[in-house]
């Protein structure tokens, strides 16, 4: 997958669903995905066109408790994006697996997308 037709797909938000993901590979889901109950908040993440990103976590009292920062797509391959945190000097890398309007599927490469 390449550069440009990765932009697009990435855009809007993403649910975490750890019911398919393995060991090596997170999945997540558009909002509205029928996925089961969990008794754990879902980790979110929200990429916007203007390159900021948002990750929500469940924190106290299933409060959400919000990160926010930059995304850029990374020149070469495999498919990388670098999330430039506001609280870290430490960037997040993720290999962008698969990426389509209903499915996106990363590998943590470095650094916490929480």
């Amino acid at each position: 997958m390449g550069m440009g037709l990765m932009s697009p797909c990435i855009l809007g938000h993403w649910v975490y669903s750890r019911e398919e993901s393995t060991e090596g590979t997170r999945t997540y889901r558009q909002p509205g995905w029928p996925l089961p109950q969990s008794r754990l908040p879902r980790h979110v993440l929200e990429f916007k066109s203007d390159g900021s990103v948002v990750s929500r976590v469940g924190g106290p009292a299933d409060s959400r408790i919000a990160r926010e920062g930059r995304w850029v797509v990374e020149p070469g391959e495999p498919v990388l994006l670098r999330l430039d945190w506001q609280d870290t000097p430490q960037p997040a890398l993720i290999n962008v697996i698969t990426c389509s309007k209903e499915l996106l599927q990363v590998r943590v490469v470095g650094g916490s997308i929480e």
